[in-house]
């Protein structure tokens, strides 16, 4: 039986919510965040809060926002549209910081993750499955590097220390731009498949979206929740040597300076940024996923109406006959979810015994990882 999940922002938000914490990501959220850093961003405020309008009664006007400043207008002049692209980039930037920050809240030293995320980390380690997200964050990431349990791996604490083994081999360490021999990988196995289409608040590149072969490298000092990933850093299993760990650190913030990280925030049009070989490789890999796969888990995914090209995709690679779709999300506000499914899947079975009014996520852990 091949599987495939697509993970949504209710996942993250499932885990935080798990903890006692509020919702890491929604376009609410994101919406009150711009609003209150607007004054930070170049050009016209005054357009811009127009176009934001009242995050929570239109949380999609983010959308609008953004893609008023990263497409070109024809109405603007050449310097406008240009400084619309700078308040873009510093949109994107805002965003990241928004998403890091909530994350590291949420994800303390002292954090207790709930007992059936390690369960899903382990059981898509174990069945090696492919897992697709357009989510920014890094919290499956985190909890795979620190629950984990790996076998027959020759490291002296037995779990996965470098995150470069869910992405494979598409991203290079940033840190390894630096020459230190220290820092070389530890730890390398095989795992699960993770691909982030809409990129990740962890990785980077050039700022310059219309290079389609550069490359793009990921920052790794989240693989564990100390202040170092290496193994070379530790005296024991949870205490880092603090020079070490700091000499890490400083390196990798010196190399992120020449670089912008590489997320697609919400915008109608996402082209140009699928010009990066890197996005076309992860995108045919979720073709191939999805087209071979028995059974599709959308867990906290709710396709987006605005997203047409994902919509597309999932009309052509996925609506096959005899195909399994379980929708795994909260019975709050389902019916919509579920006839916005129905618009796309006519043809494969649509499951929704995974639409619950508690708990969705953990009960369909529980019915696959036992």
């Amino acid at each position: 039986m091949s599987r495939l999940f697509i993970i949504g922002t209710g996942f993250s938000n499932a885990i935080s919510k798990d903890m006692g914490q509020g919702s890491i990501l929604t376009m609410k959220d994101l919406g009150r965040h711009i609003r209150d850093k607007i004054g930070e961003v170049p050009g016209d405020r005054e357009v811009y809060e127009r176009l934001l309008g009242n995050p929570e009664n239109n949380p999609e006007n983010v959308e609008v926002l953004l893609t008023y400043l990263y497409q070109y207008m024809p109405w603007k002049d050449e310097a406008s549209n240009l400084l619309s692209k700078s308040a873009f980039i510093t949109l994107t930037e805002i965003i990241a910081d928004y998403i890091t920050q909530r994350e590291k809240a949420m994800l303390s030293e002292e954090a207790r993750l709930p007992e059936w995320s390690s369960q899903l980390a382990n059981y898509l380690h174990k069945e090696k499955i492919t897992v697709v997200t357009f989510n920014y964050d890094t919290i499956l990431e985190r909890i795979s590097a620190k629950y984990i349990r790996l076998e027959g791996l020759n490291n002296s604490e037995g779990k996965i220390r470098d995150i470069r083994n869910f992405y494979g081999l598409l991203l290079i360490p940033l840190i390894s731009l630096s020459g230190n021999p220290l820092y070389a990988h530890m730890g390398s196995c095989e795992s699960y498949k993770l691909l982030k289409l809409h990129g990740s608040i962890n990785w980077y590149f050039s700022g310059d979206e219309n290079l389609p072969s550069q490359n793009v490298y990921y920052s790794d000092e989240i693989s564990t929740y100390k202040p170092s990933p290496l193994l070379l850093c530790y005296d024991s299993e949870d205490d880092p040597i603090n020079e070490e760990s700091e000499k890490y650190m400083e390196d990798l913030n010196n190399l992120k300076l020449g670089f912008k990280r590489l997320i697609i925030p919400p915008v109608a049009g996402k082209e140009a940024f699928y010009n990066l070989r890197l996005l076309r490789v992860m995108w045919r890999q979720f073709f191939e996923a999805a087209t071979k796969a028995d059974e599709i888990y959308c867990v906290g995914y709710s396709l987006p109406i605005t997203d047409l090209q994902t919509r597309i995709f999932f009309s052509t690679a996925i609506d096959i006959p005899g195909k399994k779709v379980y929708l795994v999300n909260r019975k709050c506000g389902s019916k919509k979810l579920i006839d916005n499914y129905k618009q796309v899947l006519r043809n494969c079975e649509l499951v929704t015994d995974y639409i619950l009014d508690d708990k969705p996520i953990q009960q369909m852990v529980k019915d696959l990882a036992g």
